[in-house]
């Protein structure tokens, strides 16, 4: 059994995937596995990528290249790279991002060292324009209300969580990509009974702007609103299963309404005002009462349910 599986979707990142592939084989890590899934990248993305690991021959027979039949998306993509790890730890790689070749030893010597079930680090984002911001996210004993709040990011990529958690049938999968990390996290550190934070930038985060989870026009950011709402629902089925509704019934409604702030650059129209009265109803009072909310989140949302919205899409611009 190797120390650590790393899973790396691959799809449409001929660009990008030299320089994570070299931050992954380059790993001071020794017993490590790679599992690269394609799903049926468009481009010369697994080419560069053969090519790129004939130059580390002892790095060969720890990397693992499937194949989807047809287009799956990054749900099925993720899923299917995780049920194929064999290791103690896995932890996840976005083959647009690289990471710090000490990275994988670190963590797990961490993890080992503690006796964690799961460790997370800090990590660096990069814009398109290059611009870096060191991510330094609160701590807190409950995990689960930070990630609900979006005040700790749902990410798998700086996260290394015992294999046995990760690939538990108990697991559930959500239905679309977006915020899909954050449907498995919020499962891990459930069942997780010790997790600390390694207080280090290990991980570099390229916020592509093309990438699902950056922000578009109109039509995508409806769309990815969708995605976030039926995810959510996997989160919501989870949490009822395990009797967790009651105990963060404040940080699910707050967590809806980020769904419902997401669109708000989309809205152009009086029809966009009533999709996001539509988009979690259930919610649209009980807003106004959460403490995890801005009072400029609650002025906002009067001026959208008033069909106000020129002056909304002014205060977003001036946030």
């Amino acid at each position: 059994m190797p120390k650590v599986s790393v899973v790396i979707p691959v799809y449409g990142v001929e660009k990008f995937i030299e320089r994570c592939c070299r931050s992954l084989f380059e790993q001071t890590l020794d017993d490590i596995e790679f599992i690269f899934v394609d799903d049926c990248t468009p481009d010369k993305s697994i080419d560069i990528l053969k090519s790129i690991l004939d130059e580390y021959p002892h790095r060969q027979k720890q990397v693992k290249i499937l194949h989807n039949p047809q287009n799956l998306g990054a749900t099925l993509t993720r899923k299917k790279g995780i049920e194929s790890t064999t290791g103690e730890y896995v932890i996840h790689c976005d083959s647009d991002d690289w990471i710090d070749v000490t990275a994988y030893e670190k963590l797990y010597n961490f993890a080992k060292k503690n006796d964690l079930d799961i460790v997370d680090c800090e990590f660096i984002k990069i814009d398109d324009a290059g611009k870096k911001q060191h991510i330094v996210e609160p701590k807190d004993n409950d995990i689960i209300k930070l990630l609900l709040t979006g005040r700790k990011m749902g990410a798998l990529w700086n996260r290394l969580v015992r294999g046995d958690i990760v690939r538990s049938n108990e697991i559930m999968y959500s239905a679309m990509g977006v915020d899909e990390d954050l449907v498995l996290v919020l499962q891990y550190y459930y069942y997780a009974k010790k997790t600390d934070n390694l207080s280090y930038p290990l991980y570099y985060y390229y916020q592509n702007s093309n990438s699902v989870s950056s922000y578009g026009n109109a039509e995508k950011l409806l769309g990815q609103a969708r995605q976030m709402a039926v995810n959510f629902e996997t989160v919501l089925e989870f949490f009822k299963n395990k009797g967790l509704l009651r105990q963060y019934k404040e940080e699910i409604v707050a967590r809806k309404f980020f769904d419902k702030r997401w669109i708000l650059p989309a809205i152009q129209s009086a029809k966009d005002c009533t999709y996001w009265m539509e988009l979690h109803p259930e919610i649209n009072y009980s807003l106004f009462c959460n403490h995890y909310l801005t009072i400029q989140d609650k002025i906002t949302s009067i001026l959208v349910e008033l069909r106000l919205y020129p002056l909304s899409r002014r205060i977003l611009r001036n946030r």
